[in-house]
């Protein structure tokens, strides 16, 4: 109540991001598209914990910030619960959620309802919830206040939808169906995962008034940076980048992007891939051989394997079991994989296979 009576003297309008992947890249695309005269404030990395919101509705909302958006993430128990109540948001995006931090909230289901929990504290009753509908979990949930639906698969009808989706190397190309319109929208960004990232965006920003144009000239001038989604050319070698964080779902849709992306003729894919981390103690290690099992490694050349043995939990618990990862990945009788601990083994094997 203290720090949403701070907030309520500035009367910007809210709006919360959650999920358990992609809300930092829907953050930056979002960025990217929101023009200045919004007089905004938008969270910024991975300022997503109860306290970065109090610590950003203290300091960071001025008397003219006409719009906030904030990233909030779910590290450990009624963590959003205590965003939401302080942040009380017009409107909130949930992308997915799925079972990261089961160590801290011991099941899915749990996991949900605190994401969710924005509802139970919306600033009026126009408030509106902007959902993903291809996550089934969401999509059979009755939210207790307006809902604006994207998806790409899902059979139920949804406010925006996208189609015709390819990846032209860095640049990933889509049309947004909504009502009678079609909307082109071209990000360079590597991943069809990112279409989810970018419905959600989309959606968000024609809530906020934003015209069609300056959502598609925005969407076009994103580009990646760090260690997300990031393409890069390095030296004569071309790299995508993207391990800010690990899930069972994002690693699947890296490969993917991986193996959809074209090289010339004689080049080789390497893979180095880490298993999940934010699992419990009991079921890290079975969890993570079945990720390893499930892997599509096709038309990659070599798989590297790199993450703690599973000695030490607290190691794994931040950097994922990389020996599990391994033996899920032998196990499938692929050849050209190997297991390193560290970034040191890793230089060593990376060195040894681009001198072939």
């Amino acid at each position: 109540k203290f720090f949403n009576c701070i907030k309520s003297l500035r009367q910007p309008k809210t709006v919360g991001v959650t999920g358990t992947v992609g809300k930092t890249t829907t953050m930056n695309m979002i960025r990217a598209i929101i023009p200045d005269d919004y007089d905004p404030f938008l969270s910024t990395g991975n300022m997503n914990s109860f306290y970065a919101v109090s610590k950003n509705i203290t300091n960071n909302i001025k008397k003219d910030t006409k719009v906030y958006i904030q990233e909030v993430g779910a590290n450990n128990i009624n963590s959003v619960r205590k965003s939401a109540s302080m942040l009380r948001v017009d409107a909130f995006i949930l992308l997915n959620v799925l079972n990261h931090h089961s160590n801290k909230y011991g099941s899915v289901e749990a996991i949900f309802n605190d994401k969710v929990s924005f509802e139970d504290y919306m600033a009026s009753d126009d408030g509106v919830a902007i959902v993903n509908y291809d996550d089934e979990r969401i999509a059979a949930h009755a939210f207790k206040c307006g809902v604006v639906s994207f998806g790409i698969n899902t059979e139920k009808e949804v406010t925006y939808r996208a189609v015709n989706i390819k990846q032209n190397r860095d640049l990933l190309e889509f049309d947004v169906i909504y009502g009678e319109k079609k909307i082109p929208i071209k990000i360079h960004i590597l991943g069809e995962q990112n279409v989810y990232n970018a419905l959600a965006a989309f959606a968000l920003c024609m809530w906020l008034g934003i015209d069609e144009n300056t959502i598609i000239k925005g969407f076009y001038s994103y580009q990646s940076d760090g260690i997300r989604q990031n393409y890069k050319n390095i030296g004569k070698y071309e790299v995508l980048m993207d391990s800010y964080n690990c899930s069972e779902d994002s690693l699947i849709a890296t490969l993917k992007s991986a193996q959809k992306y074209e090289v010339s003729s004689g080049s080789r894919k390497i893979a180095v891939i880490s298993g999940e981390n934010r699992l419990s103690e009991e079921t890290y290690e079975q969890e993570t051989f079945e990720l390893g099992k499930k892997l599509d490694t096709s038309g990659i050349d070599y798989v590297i394997c790199i993450g703690p043995d599973g000695s030490d939990f607290q190691d794994v618990f931040t950097n994922g079991c990389g020996r599990a990862l391994y033996e899920g990945v032998l196990s499938t009788g692929r050849e050209n994989v190997l297991y390193v601990k560290d970034a040191k083994e890793l230089e060593k094997e990376l060195s040894a296979i681009i001198s072939l």
